[in-house]
């Protein structure tokens, strides 16, 4: 069973019985210290939080003008959710494949084992230019 959330109740119940956690694109910046909370409530458990899976959840617009990036998964972001939360410069995966690699691989520095992408836009030569994304992650 897998969970996911932000608030702390959430962070608890994943420690306490989840086999899996899944961190939302807003907190992913932060991972290492959500992840410290899943964690300590699984000590508190009895639980091994090595025995834990970390996933985040992203979505992706790949574009060399940043800025059209952006405005893509602001649109995308507004059909799914209803709204922008937050600052999707700052925790998404937007601008180039370059770019948007390098965070990724700073996504997995934190303690990620999964990566979860969502591509906003729907053009299919999205597909191509994430698989020049996918060559440039350091495992």
């Amino acid at each position: 069973m897998w969970t996911g959330g932000s608030a702390e109740v959430a962070l608890k119940r994943a420690g306490t019985w989840a086999n899996g956690f899944i961190c939302g694109s807003s907190a992913i910046p932060e991972f290492s210290v959500i992840w410290e909370k899943v964690a300590g409530y699984a000590r508190a458990a009895g639980r091994n939080p090595n025995e834990i899976e970390k996933a985040g959840l992203t979505f992706m617009a790949i574009n060399d003008n940043k800025a059209k990036a952006v405005e893509t998964l602001a649109a995308y972001v507004t059909r799914y959710y209803g709204r922008v939360r937050g600052d999707l410069e700052s925790t998404a995966l937007v601008g180039s494949g370059a770019q948007c690699a390098e965070r990724i691989n700073s996504y997995f520095s934190k303690g990620l084992d999964t990566l979860i992408i969502g591509l906003a836009d729907p053009d299919p030569r999205q597909l191509d230019l994430f698989g020049e994304v996918l060559a440039q992650i350091k495992p």
